[in-house]
């Protein structure tokens, strides 16, 4: 016998559907070019420094003699007409130099060159797969049947795939739960619309006409009879009734009430809901006294959620958070819970 899961999911189990795939980094060269950037300086500095002294030293000695002339006899002195000359010189020179220089030197130089490179470029490779079992597969697919949430569910239609649906959710009319002039003024509208008759207008028809069926149906005797509606009481025209009973089966005429009284209308208010309300006194007395603590209330709105409970239906519309469900309810107001299953337990007791 198959299971739900294989029913609904019937060719959705692929024994090659993957579960676990595990990927490594890996690299690859790229070429590719490169710009590289050198930039040098230099600077230096010279000193020098120099000296120098020369010394020199001489002597000589001359002699010379002079004869004269026969032109120049008697113009020279007497005792000068021949000579001889003698002359000494000496001398000596000294000289001293110096010299100092400073130099300093600085130079800065850039380069560029356009060299090629290889450039490492990551990439995943599938190193191994996993997949999942059937077994797996079917587990997972009962999960999702029996845990879904509420209003969720999974239908299949004939030739199609199975497929997830959320059924929407139908909002109460609020307007006529709690107002009841609202909804007098919409039931008035609706009885506009089909032209409808008013109680009072049915009534004397009712009349009128269970008096013609009488009248035809056998001889009889005329009788005036009083007719109550709405408050008022009118005088229909006479109807004529059999002499010994009324074609609706009713008791003689002479057991019946002259009186014709509108029916009396029913007493509002909610009907009690005996058989939710043995359900919270079933859930909460397990835990006595203790069943308002924070524990203890939410396994308490749990299962009243699983025994489907129906909550305070004025949760749905609060501002300060839209509840349907009890454990909604309690995470919004957890004082309006305590208050509606103590509500029902005390309808509970009065019932009882």
């Amino acid at each position: 016998m198959h299971s739900p899961s294989e029913e609904l999911f019937i060719g959705k189990l692929d024994p090659k559907k993957v579960k676990v795939s595990i990927y490594q980094t890996k690299f690859w060269p790229t070429y590719s070019r490169d710009k590289v950037y050198s930039k040098g300086s230099s600077s230096g500095t010279s000193h020098s420094t120099s000296s120098g002294l020369g010394y020199s030293d001489f002597s000589g000695t001359s002699t010379g003699q002079s004869y004269y002339t026969p032109d120049n006899w008697f113009a020279t002195p007497f005792g000068t007409q021949d000579g001889m000359t003698r002359g000494t010189t000496s001398g000596s020179n000294s000289s001293t130099s110096e010299g100092y220089s400073d130099s300093d030197s600085y130079s800065s130089s850039e380069s560029e060159a356009d060299i090629p490179i290889f450039v490492p470029t990551p990439f995943e490779e599938l190193s191994s797969v996993q997949y999942y079992s059937l077994d797996e597969q079917l587990t997972e697919l009962t999960a999702a049947l029996k845990q879904q949430f509420q209003r969720h569910c999974f239908i299949q239609i004939r030739q199609q795939e199975t497929q997830p649906m959320l059924v929407p959710f139908v909002e109460p009319v609020t307007t006529f739960t709690y107002n009841r002039a609202m909804l007098d003024f919409y039931i008035q509208q609706q009885h506009q619309r089909q032209r409808a008759l008013s109680s009072y207008e049915i009534a004397i028809l009712l009349a009128k006409q269970e008096s013609s069926l009488l009248e035809a149906a056998a001889p009889s005797i005329s009788m005036p009879r009083l007719i109550e509606a709405s408050g008022q009481v009118i005088d229909i025209s006479p109807m004529t009734l059999p002499a010994t009973s009324s074609i609706w089966n009713r008791a003689p005429f002479s057991q019946q009430p002259p009186i014709l009284a509108m029916p009396i209308p029913r007493k509002r208010g909610p009907k009690a809901d005996s058989y939710n309300h043995d359900k919270v006194v079933s859930i909460v007395q397990a835990f006595g006294e203790a069943w308002t603590t924070d524990d203890n209330l939410m396994e308490r709105c749990e299962e009243l959620d699983r025994q489907k409970v129906p909550v305070s239906k004025t949760w749905a519309t609060r501002s300060d958070g839209v509840a349907h469900t009890w454990t909604r309810g309690r995470h919004h107001y957890h004082h309006l819970v305590i208050k509606a299953i103590k509500d029902r337990l005390k309808a509970a007791s009065g019932e009882a």
